[in-house]
């Protein structure tokens, strides 16, 4: 049972994600790299 909760909680944040990604004008291909550049970012502090 607890399985399938988590299932649907991923499935909703990537629903979630994707969304914000469209509003924001993010294409997809470009996720992983802008993912890097802030984590990159997070440890020069």
């Amino acid at each position: 049972m607890k399985s399938i909760m988590l299932a649907e909680q991923m499935r909703d944040l990537q629903a979630y994600g994707q969304q914000r990604t469209a509003e924001l004008g993010i294409e997809p291909a470009d996720v992983p790299d802008r993912i890097r550049e802030f984590l990159k970012g997070k440890d020069e502090t």
